[in-house]
């Protein structure tokens, strides 16, 4: 029956979509000049536009992204079919993203700033300001960027510097205490030489009340500068230097709370995840307390019998609030070159990036006390002296990246062309993970042993990748409609891991080294045919890559590496724009299979990522409709079947096994199987993937109202509703991510132009209008901490007024 309602809304979506193709032939005898947009696109490194590109694209231009309110990358998932944010930085397009737990894992999704990959990009989880555009790729690519990725890319691209002196400053406040300011200014040094300076400030108070402490947290105080050079070296040649630094200091919370129904055998049931603490009475903390120390550090049993769990999502009481320290310096240099029928690109890339983040790690506080005082480093870093019962995790990244492209393409007269490039990456990497617990400091302590013991150490120096790539693409102009396209791609990947477990006595404190390597073919073939000048059918048989890794601190050999992840895709798509250029319809099927797809399962004390298959079946569609020159309408949605294929994993969140619909995995002789420590293996064959909603729509309407004077009134209203999904791939009860939406409306006051010689604009704003707090994400955690469920919430309603002068 729910499976019905959800088939109808979808239905009724598209009937609706249908009935309005017919009104813009209506009103055509009112408005004839009203039409679409076109958005000129640079995804295949050439100037198109969008409706020419033969492969699933989204793109916003800097006036789409101010009308959509797309602020961020939670924002963009509103407005691109089968893309998911989940608030914690996982992010996938069509199913695919990345689902390891291990800092030596990439992301399926390709994240690029004006072309540089960035492997670890913070601008990520910042804000958008001064862009030209962002263009949105589904699907493996790996033949026209650098890097290989199985999910897609986003290719973030800042405005370059004019000709003309001139810029803007925005300012901004709202609820939450909140206020920014975005600005940019261009400056003509030379008639060769141009200057851009851009910034953007942002602060605000937390979304989340702290009860225990009367906090705020999950607030922001960061800022961004970005400065842009562009020269021109001849009548063929140009160059252009971004230099970028981007700095926080904030209480930033990844997850907002910790959900559990009390449960004395497994701390936390299985079942449901309610707003109650785990019972940690069989914890490997109060063992301990209890066995090594002889229960001479607090009270044996439940410390959390009487703490308190707020009922509400954005409230959350915890002993130690979250700290968010960051800062990333990225610089990159483009070289252009025309000679004869050649085009030749050097593209530069630098990122330094350093990341420093700290959360109360139980997420719940106790009035239960030590018996004495303890002097230790609660947080991981400062020495204090307390009778509290604290455990924190303290997240520490180091991080340098370099890479080097070069691209060769032609633009023969012919039906032939091609491009060929190189890419060269590296980057040097240091993580650690420290959790910290009276009971591990006590036991330091007592025994001797060197300050390195007194917290669960997690660490990894160095993370050493190098890659190597040759790709290229071959495009053959079958007659003046049909186009094929050949790309082919070789990848050499090389990796070197030093990684180790200091947990006091109970796991051997000695470092493991690891330098696995893999080399891979990948391509693909589209052929696209053009129906006339206004309609396009392609079709691509795609295959995409991604390297393997060694899981944290886990000695070597055997499955303590994970493979590399591939996937294959079937495309069809068409594009189109009707109706003298006032309708836009875009239409795309696919099919994945993935191969040895990385997906990452919390382990006894730490976390391991293991291979397993599956396949997706998708579809999606976007639209667009300009009624009249005042009025115009969007329209996105999209559909995922995503199904596991021979995979079998033992569930932390339900050691033994009792949530409905469980399949015990049989070995040979059918007898049920058990990880050494007793939990049930379970066979997870036909369950579907995590982050990946079945259904999602999102529809827009805009009106713009035209007053004496020159002054106009816009009006925008957006609405995004994401079907039900699972937070991993157990597929327990207590997984479901229910169905959430988000309605956004602003209002904006402007004068034109050409009337007035002003140039500003006042916007009225509020977004989440019904202040729905709905959960993105529930992320499991281990025996270690008493197998709650940490979720993040969609953000709350958000209002308020921004002022734009534009010189």
């Amino acid at each position: 029956m729910f499976t019905w309602i959800k088939r109808s809304r979808i239905a009724a979506a598209l009937a609706g979509a249908g009935s309005l193709l017919a009104l813009p032939g209506e009103l055509a005898a009112r408005d004839q000049a009203s039409t679409i947009e076109e958005i000129i696109v640079t995804a295949q490194h050439r100037e198109q536009s969008l409706q020419d590109v033969s492969m699933s694209l989204s793109a916003f231009s800097a006036e789409a992204l101010d009308n959509r309110v797309i602020e961020d990358l939670n924002d963009l998932q509103f407005s691109v079919p089968n893309l998911l944010a989940d608030g914690h930085n996982g992010i996938t397009i069509r199913g695919v993203g990345n689902n390891a737990i291990s800092s030596t894992a990439e992301d399926g999704l390709g994240f690029y700033i004006n072309g540089v990959y960035v492997n670890r990009p913070l601008t990520r989880n910042s804000e958008y300001f001064d862009l030209e555009r962002i263009e949105v790729l589904r699907g493996p690519q790996g033949t026209l960027y650098g890097r290989n990725t199985t999910a897609g890319v986003i290719n973030v691209l800042t405005r370059r510097p004019g000709e003309e002196f001139g810029g803007h400053l925005r300012v901004s406040a709202g609820n939450y205490a909140s206020y920014r300011a975005r600005g940019a200014v261009n400056v003509p040094l030379t008639d060769r030489l141009r200057q851009r300076f851009a910034g953007f400030v942002v602060k605000r108070d937390g979304y989340n009340d702290n009860v225990l402490t009367g906090n705020a947290t999950d607030g922001r105080d960061s800022y961004e500068l970005r400065s842009s050079t562009s020269v021109d070296l001849g009548a063929d040649s140009s160059a252009a230097l971004i230099v970028t630094y981007l700095n926080e200091d904030s209480n930033r919370a990844h997850e907002t709370k910790g959900t559990c129904t009390k449960d004395p055998v497994t701390a936390c049931s299985a079942l449901s995840a309610g707003f109650e603490t785990p019972d940690v009475s069989g914890s490997i903390f109060q063992t301990i307390n209890t066995r090594f120390l002889n229960g001479s550090l607090f009270p044996a049993g439940d410390y959390f019998a009487n703490a308190v769990n707020p009922a509400n999502y954005r409230k959350v009481y915890l002993d130690q609030e979250p700290t968010y320290e960051a800062e990333q310096l990225g610089v990159s240099f483009e070289f252009k070159h025309s000679f004869g029928e050649y085009r030749f690109t050097s593209l530069t890339g630098y990122y330094d990036t350093d990341r420093d983040f700290f959360q109360d790690f139980d997420r719940f506080a106790t009035d239960v006390r030590l018996f004495k005082p303890l002097t230790y480093r609660a947080n991981a870093r400062d020495v204090a002296t307390t009778d509290r019962i604290q455990s924190g995790r303290r997240d520490i990244l180091d991080a340098e990246q370099f890479t080097q492209e070069f691209r060769l393409a032609s633009v023969f007269g012919t039906r032939i062309n091609f491009l060929l490039g190189t890419f060269y990456y590296r980057e040097s990497a240091t993580n650690q993970v420290l959790i910290t617990h009276p009971s591990l400091a006590a036991f330091q302590q007592a025994r001797g042993l060197t300050e390195d013991f007194e917290w669960f150490n997690v660490e990894s120096d160095p993370l050493d990748t190098k890659s190597l790539a040759l790709f290229g693409e071959l495009y053959y102009d079958i007659d003046n409609q049909t186009r094929l396209t050949l790309g082919l791609r070789y990848t050499d990947d090389r990796k070197e891991v030093r990684t180790r477990q200091q947990f006091l006595i109970l796991v051997d404190p000695a470092w493991n080294e690891a330098a696995p390597e893999w080399q891979e073919f990948t391509g693909k073939g589209t052929l696209e045919h053009h129906l006339g000048d206004n309609a396009m059918l392609f079709a691509t048989l795609a295959r995409g890559y991604k390297a393997g890794g060694a899981n944290p601190g886990a000695p070597t050999g055997g499955d303590e590496l994970f493979k590399p992840e591939y996937i294959n895709q079937v495309e069809i798509g068409a594009k189109s724009t009707f109706a003298d250029g006032r309708v836009l319809a875009n239409f795309g099927v696919f099919y994945y299979e993935q191969e040895d797809l990385q997906i990452g399962q919390v382990s006894q004390t730490s976390a391991v990522t293991v291979n397993g298959d599956a396949r997706v079946i998708g579809a999606e569609g976007e639209f667009a409709w300009q009624l009249a020159s005042a009025f115009e309408l969007d329209l996105a949605v999209s559909w995922l079947d995503v199904e596991l294929d021979s995979f079998h994993s033992a569930d932390q969140g339900d050691p033994r096994g009792i949530a409905p619909g469980t399949r015990p995995d049989l070995d040979g002789r059918g007898m049920t199987r058990f990880t050494s420590n007793g939990l049930l293996i379970k066979d997870l064959d036909g369950n579907a993937l995590r982050n990946a909603p079945e259904f999602s729509a999102k529809i827009g309407a805009q009106y713009v109202a035209s007053f004496s004077d020159g002054y106009r009134l816009t009006g925008r209203i957006d609405h995004f509703w994401q079907d039900d999904y699972f937070a991993n791939e157990f597929n327990k009860p207590s997984d479901v991510i229910n169905s959430w939406s988000q309605t956004d409306v602003q209002l904006i006051l402007t004068r034109a132009p050409p009337l007035s010689g002003e140039r500003w604009y006042l916007k009225l704003f509020v977004k989440n209008l019904f202040d729905n707090d709905d959960i993105l994400r529930r992320g499991q955690d281990g025996p270690l901490v008493g197998r709650f469920r940490s979720v993040t919430a969609l953000e709350p309603r958000l209002y308020g007024v921004e002022l734009s002068m534009s010189f």
